[in-house]
C-alpha cells in the first residue's frame, strides 16, 4: 500500500497510506509496426516497433517451405498436400492428416510463435510442444472449414526454437473424423541492441562554454592537491550567493560528485532551465560523494546548472558548494541469467541408479497412445499394491502423470516417509503435475508412487499413469533464517509488527504486550530524504540497539526527490553509499536483519516504481552487491511487492521485475483486505491463489527456492468501499494460511497497524482520539486470540 513518511525528529516516523484510487485499470493497447518477412519475399512496413534499440521481423514459414533447417519445417508420418483447395490460404496449400502420430516439425529463429491451421467438420485434437516441453492440446474442429489460429506461445528468449505438433488420433463429441490441417506459422524475432557501455566524465578543469565543458560565473576557487582526494587532485568550490557552474554536455543521463563537508550549504540542481532539485553540501567529515543525479534525457545536448543559493541548514556553519567532476551516461548491465532446464527421469529410464525409475507390480508401457507425452511413452497399472520408485540427486521432484476417466488413488512418499495421497481422475485424458515435494536436503532422495486400487465416485477404473519426474537443476537448500531465540512469540515462523504511531521498542512491545505473545522481529522503514537517513541510519538503530528481537528493514534504493533514479543507480553510481549501509549494519551487530530493498516497486507511487524493468534489475543487483561487498555476514534480501494488480513493470507482470535468484533471499509480499476485499472464504481462497495473491507469490519462491514472507498485512477500515471493515475473518483466515505454510518456506508476517485519518485504517489496539480515528475491535479480538502465547 501507498505510504508517506514524514520523520519527526531522528527517531520517529508517520505513515499514512492513501487509497487506490490510481487503480483504474485501462485495457491493453496492441500496436504492430515491424518489418514482415515471407520466406523468399520481403516486405518493408516501416521503422520497427518496441524499445529504444529494438528491431521487430515477423516471418512467415509455410506449409511448402520444407526442410530442416532454420525457418522450414518438416513432416513425418501420413500428411497430405491440398493445392487450390478450399478454404483459401495465402500461398493456395496447406498439409492435412489424419493418422495417429503424424507429426510435424517447425524449426524456428524468433521470440514468439503463431500457428494457423485448418479447423473443420472432421477436426481432431493436435498436440504442440514447444523445445520438448509439456504439450498442449488444442481442439480443431469446427463446423464449417475455415482458416485460424491453433496456437500462440509465451515470449520466447532470442534464439533458435523447435515447435512439434502431432495428430494425436482424438476428438470431441461434435466430430466425424481425427483431422488436423497445417497451412503456415508466423515467427516474431525481436533483438535489442544494447546502448555502448560508455561513459564521459567532465573535470572541474574542462573549463569552457562547449559541449562537455564547465563554465563558472561568480566567486568560484580552485583547490589543487587538497582534501578531499579527487581523480585529478582538483575541485572547485564557493560561498557566495549566485555563483553558478554551468556543464554543456551530450548525452542522456548526468551525474555530480562534489564535496561535502562541515562549511556545506544548498545547492541548487537545474536540467536544461527545469525546475530546480535543491541538495545539501552539509556532511558531518569531508568528502567526495555523489551529489545529483539527473532522470533520463532525450538523446542530445543540455545544459545543467549548479548554483550556490546561500542556504544551510541548522547543522552548518556555513554555505559552501564544492564540484569535482560530472559524469554523462553509463554502462549497461546484463539480465539475469536464463533458469536452468530441470533433469527429466522418463519412465523409460528403467534402472535403480540416480534418475532412473524401477517398476514393482504389474505395469504397462503405452508407446504412442491417446495420451500427450513428450516422449510418447507412459506407464499405466491398475493394480493394488504397483508402485515406480524413481531415483534422484537435487532437493526437489515434481511428478507429471496421467488424469482420465478412469484414473484411480494413489499415495506418493519420499525417502519412505509419510504418504499423501493423490486421486488422478479427471474428465478427460490428460499429461499434468500429480506432485511436488516440498524442499529437502541437498543430496539423493527417493520418491514412490504407489496404486491404492481405490477411486472416487466418479471414476470408471483404478489406472494411475506415470509419465516422468522432473528434478529442478542448479537449486540449493534455501537460506537460513537469521538466528533468534525462541521463537519469542511462539509461532513457528517470524511474527512482528510495525511500532505505530513511532519507531521506538516501547510502542512495539506495548503492541506485542497487548496480543499476549513477544514479537520475534521488528519492522522498521529509513528515513528517505537523504542519502544518510537512507543507508546511514544511525539514530534508528541507536533506538533499538537494546531491544532484543530481530529486525526488517524497509529502504528504498536511493532518497526520494534529490534527482536520483533507477537508471542512475543501475550504473552503480550510488553503490559507495550502500557499501556504508554494510559497515552501518557490521557496527551495530545488526548484519543478521532482513531488508526489504526497493518495497512495492510493482505499484506507482514511489519513486522507485519499476515503469523500467530493466532499470530496476540492474539497480536491484547493484545496491545488493554492494551490502554483501562490506555486511558480515551478509543481511538476507526480501524482493518485496504488492499484492494482487500490479502497476508496473509497463508488462504489468511483477515477474519481468524479478532480480535474479543470485540477488534475491525471500520473495516478500504486502497483502491487505483491499483492492478486492475478501468478504468470503472463496473470495479469500480465490484471491490468494490468482495472479499477485500470496498463494501465486509463494508458488513462485519455492520454484526459486526462496523463502516467502509476508512484509504488511492488515483489515482495512480506512478505503470505503474497496476494503473489508472490520473483519475478523480475514485475521483468522491469514492465521490459517501461516499456519498451512508454516515449515515449508514460509517464513515471516509482520501486522501493520495505523489509524491516520485519511488512511489504511488497520489499527487493532491504539485507543481512539486525536490523529488516530480508526480501530477494529471485532479484528482485535480475533488477532489476540490467535496470537495469544498460551
Amino acid at each position: 500500500m501507498r505510504r508517506n513518511i514524514n520523520y519527526v525528529g531522528a527517531n520517529s516516523c508517520r505513515v499514512e497510506r492513501s487509497g487506490r484510487t490510481d487503480r483504474l485499470r485501462a485495457g491493453p493497447t496492441l500496436l504492430i509496426v515491424g518489418l514482415v518477412v515471407l520466406v523468399g519475399i520481403v516486405t518493408a512496413f516501416g521503422p520497427a516497433a518496441g524499445p529504444a534499440g529494438a528491431q521487430t521481423t515477423t516471418t512467415t514459414i509455410e506449409d511448402t517451405a520444407v526442410g530442416t533447417g532454420d525457418n522450414q519445417v518438416s513432416y513425418s508420418g501420413a500428411w497430405s498436400v491440398c493445392t487450390g483447395c478450399g478454404p483459401a490460404t495465402a500461398n493456395r496449400s496447406f498439409r492435412y492428416s489424419y493418422a495417429s502420430g503424424a507429426t510435424i516439425t517447425i524449426r524456428f529463429v524468433g521470440t514468439h510463435i503463431t500457428v494457423h491451421g485448418i479447423k473443420n467438420p472432421l477436426g481432431g485434437f493436435a498436440a504442440f510442444a514447444l523445445d520438448g516441453g509439456t504439450p498442449t492440446t488444442v481442439d480443431t474442429y469446427a463446423s464449417a472449414s475455415v482458416v485460424a489460429q491453433q496456437y500462440s506461445s509465451a515470449a520466447l528468449p532470442p534464439g533458435t526454437h523447435t515447435l512439434t505438433i502431432r495428430n494425436v488420433h482424438q476428438r470431441g463429441p461434435a466430430s466425424s473424423n481425427y483431422y488436423v490441417g497445417f497451412d503456415r506459422a508466423e515467427v516474431l524475432n525481436e533483438t535489442v541492441t544494447p546502448p555502448p557501455p560508455t561513459t564521459f566524465t567532465i573535470e572541474d578543469t574542462a573549463v569552457g562554454t562547449g559541449i562537455n565543458q564547465v563554465s563558472y560565473a561568480g566567486g568560484w576557487s580552485v583547490c589543487t592537491g587538497c582534501g578531499p582526494a579527487t581523480p585529478n587532485r582538483s575541485f572547485r568550490y564557493s560561498y557566495d550567493s549566485g555563483s553558478i557552474a554551468t556543464i554543456r554536455f551530450a548525452g542522456s543521463q548526468i551525474s555530480v560528485y562534489g564535496i561535502q563537508n562541515p562549511l556545506g550549504g544548498f545547492a541548487a540542481f537545474s536540467i536544461d532551465g527545469g525546475t530546480p532539485t535543491v541538495t545539501d553540501f552539509f556532511l558531518d567529515a569531508s568528502a567526495v560523494v555523489l551529489n545529483y543525479s539527473s532522470p533520463q534525457l532525450s538523446e542530445g545536448v543540455h545544459t545543467l546548472s549548479i548554483a550556490n543559493v546561500r542556504q544551510r541548514s541548522g547543522a552548518s556553519s556555513n554555505y559552501y558548494v564544492g564540484f569535482d567532476r560530472a559524469v554523462v551516461g553509463g554502462p549497461t548491465v546484463p539480465p539475469p541469467p536464463p533458469a536452468t532446464p530441470p533433469v527429466t527421469v522418463e519412465d523409460t529410464a528403467v534402472g535403480t541408479g540416480a534418475n532412473q525409475v524401477s517398476y514393482a507390480g504389474n505395469w504397462t508401457q503405452c508407446v504412442g497412445c491417446v495420451h500427450v507425452s513428450p516422449n510418447n511413452s507412459v506407464r499405466t497399472s491398475t493394480n493394488a499394491g504397483a508402485a515406480a520408485t524413481i531415483r534422484f540427486a537435487g532437493i526437489q521432484a515434481n511428478i507429471y502423470g496421467v488424469k482420465g476417466p478412469d484414473g484411480g488413488l494413489a499415495t506418493v512418499s519420499v525417502d519412505g516417509g509419510p504418504t499423501q495421497s493423490i486421486d488422478t481422475y479427471g474428465p478427460s485424458p490428460s499429461i499434468t503435475l500429480l506432485y511436488s515435494s516440498e524442499r529437502l536436503a541437498q543430496g539423493n532422495h527417493f520418491i514412490t508412487l504407489t496404486n491404492l486400487g481405490q477411486r472416487n465416485s466418479s471414476s470408471s477404473g483404478f489406472a494411475v499413469g506415470l509419465d516422468r519426474v522432473e528434478v529442478p537443476a542448479g537449486l540449493t537448500s534455501p537460506p537460513d533464517l537469521p538466528p533468534w531465540t525462541g521463537p519469542r512469540s511462539g509461532k513457528p515462523w517470524i511474527s512482528g509488527t510495525y511500532p505505530d504511531p513511532v519507531m521506538n521498542p516501547a510502542n512495539i512491545d506495548a503492541f506485542c504486550a497487548w496480543r499476549g505473545a513477544p514479537c520475534d522481529f521488528a519492522l522498521l522503514y529509513t528515513t528517505r530524504n537523504n542519502w544518510v537517513n537512507v543507508t546511514q541510519p544511525t539514530s534508528l538503530l541507536q533506538t533499538f540497539a537494546p531491544w532484543p528481537g530481530r529486525l526488517i528493514i524497509a529502504t528504498p534504493p536511493f532518497p526520494e526527490n534529490i534527482g536520483a533514479s533507477l537508471s542512475t543507480c543501475a550504473t552503480g553510481a550510488y553503490n559507495s553509499y550502500w557499501r556504508n549501509f554494510g559497515n552501518i549494519l557490521n557496527t551495530f551487530g545488526r548484519q543478521d536483519s532482513i531488508i526489504r530493498l526497493g518495497w512495492e516497486a510493482n505499484g506507482n507511487w514511489y519513486q522507485w516504481s519499476a515503469t523500467n524493468p530493466t532499470a530496476f534489475i540492474n539497480c536491484f543487483r547493484q545496491v545488493v552487491d554492494s551490502i554483501r561487498a562490506t555486511a558480515e555476514p551478509d543481511p538476507i534480501i526480501s524482493w518485496s511487492l504488492n499484492a494482487h494488480y500490479s502497476q508496473n513493470p509497463p508488462s504489468h507482470n511483477a515477474i519481468d521485475m524479478y532480480p535474479g535468484d543470485p540477488w534475491v533471499d525471500v520473495v516478500g509480499l504486502d497483502a491487505y483486505d483491499a483492492w478486492p476485499a475478501s468478504r468470503t472464504k472463496a473470495e479469500f481462497d480465490a484471491q490468494a491463489t490468482a495472479v499477485g495473491g500470496i498463494s501465486y507469490w509463494y508458488n513462485f519462491a519455492r520454484a526459486h527456492n526462496k523463502l516467502f514472507g509476508i512484509g504488511e498485512w492488515g483489515v482495512v477500515s480506512g478505503n470505503g468501499t474497496n476494503g473489508g471493515g472490520d473483519n475478523p475473518n480475514f485475521i483468522q483466515w491469514m492465521h490459517d494460511w501461516f499456519a498451512e505454510h508454516a515449515g515449508k518456506g514460509f517464513a515471516y508476517e509482520f501486522y501493520f497497524g495505523n489509524c491516520d485519518p485519511g488512511n489504511v485504517g488497520s489499527n487493532l489496539y491504539r485507543p481512539l482520539g486525536p490523529g488516530c480515528v480508526f480501530r477494529n475491535p471485532n479484528a482485535a479480538a480475533r488477532y489476540q486470540q490467535l496470537w495469544r502465547r498460551t
